[in-house]
């Protein structure tokens, strides 16, 4: 059994100091509220790290439509916490 109560200040280090929103993204409001944040200008603004399967809104072509020079990285792994098969990059250069 874990002991929850280190499991529970690994994750207050993890965030410690962050912010944190809950986004309906079944919606289409909720999906322009992070199409929006991922084109913020500032530090970080315009750049993604995922693990989530890169199709649909989240699929750099719709994403790009919002910030053309958006900078994605899809890094997936496998159910048993193996490593990646593979690392999916997209840019678009100037």
């Amino acid at each position: 059994m874990a002991d929850v109560r280190r499991s529970q200040s690994v994750v207050g280090c993890l965030y410690q100091g962050k912010r944190s929103a809950t986004i309906d993204t079944h919606t289409d409001e909720g999906r322009r509220q992070v199409a929006n944040l991922i084109a913020s200008s500032g530090k970080g603004g315009g750049i993604v790290l995922t693990n989530l399967p890169a199709a649909g809104w989240r699929s750099y072509e719709q994403l790009s439509k919002v910030r053309d020079d958006l900078i994605m990285v899809v890094i997936t792994g496998t159910r048993d916490g193996g490593s990646a098969p593979h690392v999916q990059t997209s840019m678009q250069g100037s």
